[in-house]
């Protein structure tokens, strides 16, 4: 990954008009110069997971797989838990079930894998 941000979990994608597989994480969460951004790859029924919480974590913006805010104590912190919760029922269950923030072609060869454990 070219990008600066923390992230959980890696998708292996093949990107738009390239052969190249590339990493993204399941979830990121990256430093911008007057928020902190959050990017979410899972999606519901075809849906990004992230449109069905918009407008109730308490967050600055927010676009189909990503949010922003500027300070922890903005955050509806239990609504951002259930966020985090539901997808990691669907990173879990299946894989298949993300999509890429960034426009990103489906993974070809759906994995993930967990960074937990170093």
């Amino acid at each position: 990954m070219r990008f600066k941000m923390i992230g959980y979990g890696r998708l292996h994608y093949q990107a738009a008009r390239s052969e190249e597989f590339v990493e993204w994480p399941a979830v990121g969460v990256a430093l911008q110069k007057n928020y902190i951004s959050v990017y979410l790859s899972a999606s519901k029924k075809g849906a990004p997971l992230l449109e069905s919480y918009s407008g109730t974590l308490g967050e600055l913006r927010a676009g189909h797989n990503n949010f922003s805010f500027k300070a922890y104590e903005d955050l509806n912190v239990q609504r951002l838990a259930s966020l985090f919760r539901k997808a990691e029922q669907i990173f879990d269950s299946d894989v298949r079930h993300c999509s890429l923030a960034h426009g990103g072609t489906k993974p070809l060869e759906p994995r993930l894998t967990d960074d937990r454990n170093g």
